[in-house]
């Protein structure tokens, strides 16, 4: 943080002998905030509660940084400073994985409830469903209205699906 304040204290003077010149005070105070910009992405050393707040509304809300900026009440500019720093990008893909992780282990639990439903509809006796699973079973396993198939022996089989 030092070296921060260092830097702007040695911005501002620059800014006072620009001004002074004639230049343009919105160009220097652009320059000025994309230079504390770059030193502050680089100091980000620990994460805090409320960094990790945004950060789970990020990814577990999924809000967009605009909507967490406002909920903060930082700018967004701030809130891309903080995302581009190497902690936050490290957290924020860990909690991205931690989160698909447990998604995956509850679709795989659901896999044998969803393969009994559909035996179920298959024997319903109704023509048109079991048509319809069939057809959404056979897509979802890569084949579709009409697809054909290299057996690897020379011998092509060509699958259609009726609607």
């Amino acid at each position: 943080m030092l070296e921060l304040a260092l830097e702007l204290t040695m911005e501002r003077n620059s800014l006072t002998l620009l001004k002074g010149r004639g230049i343009m005070v919105a160009r220097v105070e652009s320059y000025v905030q994309l230079k504390v910009e770059r030193t502050m992405a680089s100091t980000v050393q620990q994460l805090n509660n409320r960094h990790r707040r945004m950060m789970e509304a990020l990814v577990l809300e999924g809000k967009r940084p605009v909507e967490v900026a406002i909920e903060f009440s930082i700018t967004e500019s701030r809130l891309s400073i903080l995302r581009r720093s190497p902690l936050w990008k490290a957290e924020e893909d860990a909690l991205s994985r931690d989160v698909r992780d447990q998604h995956k282990s509850s679709i795989l639990r659901l896999i044998p409830k969803a393969i009994d439903k559909a035996e179920e509809l298959l024997n319903c006796g109704d023509v048109k469903v079991e048509a319809t699973v069939y057809k959404d079973l056979l897509n979802r396993v890569g084949l579709v209205s009409e697809k054909t198939i290299d057996t690897g022996s020379g011998a092509l089989i060509r699958v259609v699906l009726d609607e």
